[in-house]
């Protein structure tokens, strides 16, 4: 059987109490973060046991791993726990590890509850924990047994959240196809969308980032297209704790420049998707460095000698895995847009 057809057999639709009840309870253990289970309490939490930890990227620590690690010591849970992410990117990537090393390895359920994590951080088994200024330097990959996608519960996120799960899938678009890309960006961000357009869109999302970890579960060839805007944007993410999402489509607006400066893009594509990302909140000039930039670059599992490996763009739905000079993506990172049109 085609290997995405058996991964989507993992995922259901249910209403997040339902999923719950239909896991054994006794042998599930929950991990969340202190918003949600301020949120959910009686709903999701009663009866069963659970650890919150703080909300955001700061809770992604090996620190924090070992406090949850020796809770279920404490609690004397077998190898046969359902370890059980209910969380957005941060819980789902903690909920991962952990079930990955607890007893060499237990079962995983995940139940996102954010738009980024519906259509990137439960999907396809990364997970992992920071280290000081430096993002996912540890972790494994880890598949989940179980993935529930409840759409009610992105009416508890603001719009702003929402857009930060989109950035993701602006990305899907960019490295796969102009329809999806199209659609996507052309998406009309309102309350009453979110019933309607955006699970479909969801849905395909999950498609394509699959279509790329089919065959490359571990990351060493197609599957590191899905690093388009990742690897400029876990930069700044982490030093200056820019949302993941708004991160990302800054790493991709500095990922559009690098493909036009490397003459890999016409002037009307670059300018077309340039302007598209612009209409969305982007990062603010005045807090990037470049010495902070190259520190972290220098620092990425994805550099290879001088060059960090980037993922750039030849057209909308033409990636290209591109090793760039680090002297290169300074030029680009500390150059304004239209300098650069104009140098071109």
């Amino acid at each position: 059987m085609d290997w995405i057809q058996t991964y989507l057999k993992r995922i259901t639709y249910q209403n997040s109490k339902e999923f719950l009840a239909s896991l054994n309870k006794a042998e599930c253990f929950i991990i969340t973060d202190d918003n949600l289970k301020n949120l959910y309490q009686k709903e999701v939490f009663s009866d069963i046991n659970y650890v919150s930890i703080e909300a955001g990227e700061q809770a992604k620590t090996l620190t924090q791993v070992e406090i949850i690690l020796e809770r279920l010591l404490a609690l004397n849970h077998s190898k046969n726990v359902i370890i059980l992410g209910f969380g957005g990117g941060v819980v789902c990537d903690i909920a991962g590890f952990v079930s990955a090393i607890y007893k060499r390895g237990c079962n995983l359920a995940l139940m996102p509850t954010s738009l980024i994590a519906m259509v990137d951080a439960a999907i396809g088994g990364k997970n992992g924990v920071n280290s000081h200024n430096f993002k996912n330097q540890f972790g494994t990959i880890k598949q989940a047994d179980y993935i529930n996608l409840d759409f009610d519960l992105l009416n508890t996120l603001v719009l702003s959240e929402i857009a930060n799960g989109i950035a993701e899938m602006i990305k899907h678009g960019l490295i796969y196809s102009p329809e999806y890309y199209h659609k996507i960006i052309n998406y009309d961000l309102t309350r009453d969308k979110l019933k309607t357009q955006i699970t479909d869109y969801i849905k395909e999302s999950i498609n394509i980032k699959l279509s790329f970890v089919n065959g490359d579960e571990r990351d060493g060839a197609r599957r590191r297209i899905l690093n388009f805007g990742h690897t400029l944007g876990h930069t700044i993410e982490i030093l200056h704790n820019v949302p993941h999402g708004k991160a990302v489509l800054w790493g991709m607006l500095q990922a559009l420049k690098l493909s036009y400066k490397l003459n890999m893009l016409s002037t009307e594509i670059f300018k077309e998707i340039y302007d598209d990302l612009t209409r969305f909140n982007i990062v603010n000039s005045s807090i990037i460095k470049w010495q902070e930039i190259a520190t972290a670059l220098l620092s990425d599992k994805k550099k290879e000698g001088d060059n960090i490996t980037m993922i750039l763009l030849e057209g909308i739905g033409k990636p290209v895995v591109k090793d760039v000079e680090l002297d290169i993506i300074k030029e680009v990172v500390t150059q304004d847009v239209e300098s650069l049109l104009r140098k071109s």
